[in-house]
């Protein structure tokens, strides 16, 4: 019987040392507050080890959103909504993660050691990951219209949530 998950973590990630890849943790401090209210754990996995993320993917019991700058392969600056399975099924083995050796190792780790909850990612293009403690004034232009599209992603996966709750209580 496959269980059921009725809580959601938002997860930002990325590093600030590293211009654009700031974003996700951006968007999630931002929207804390917000997602708080609606009783929406938020988390910052900044410059986490892949070993890291393992441990604190198997201590959690909740649906995952992981809000992160990724290489989609699209316009700098757009946003997608994806599963994991999307990316395994998808992206090419280099692709995808700007950080090396990171959050899709530690998921494929926790996944073998028994993790299984639903896991999706919101990704966004960056313009640039050089160096630097600054993210894009592109980047930074974008933030409102970003936060609204996360808005939208997290209030359909809160819905699914719910409606499977529902359906099971």
């Amino acid at each position: 019987m496959k269980r059921t998950f009725n809580k959601l973590l938002i997860a930002g990630t990325g590093t600030r040392g590293g211009s654009d890849d700031a974003i996700g943790l951006r968007l999630v401090e931002l929207l804390a507050p917000e997602f708080q209210r609606q009783n929406i754990e938020t988390r910052y996995w900044e410059g986490a080890d892949a070993l890291t993320l393992t441990q604190e993917l198997l201590e959690l019991d909740s649906q995952v959103l992981i809000v992160d700058c990724a290489d989609m392969g699209i316009p700098s600056g757009q946003s997608r909504h994806f599963s994991l399975g999307d990316i395994r099924s998808k992206a090419p083995r280099a692709g995808i993660s700007t950080h090396g050796f990171g959050i899709l190792e530690a998921l494929e780790l926790a996944k073998a050691l028994g993790f299984e909850q639903p896991v999706s990612f919101f990704g966004i293009q960056p313009f640039d990951l050089s160096a630097g403690m600054e993210m894009t004034a592109e980047m930074k232009a974008l933030e409102f219209g970003l936060c609204t599209e996360l808005r939208q992603c997290v209030a359909e996966l809160k819905g699914l949530t719910d409606t499977l709750c529902a359906k099971t209580a």
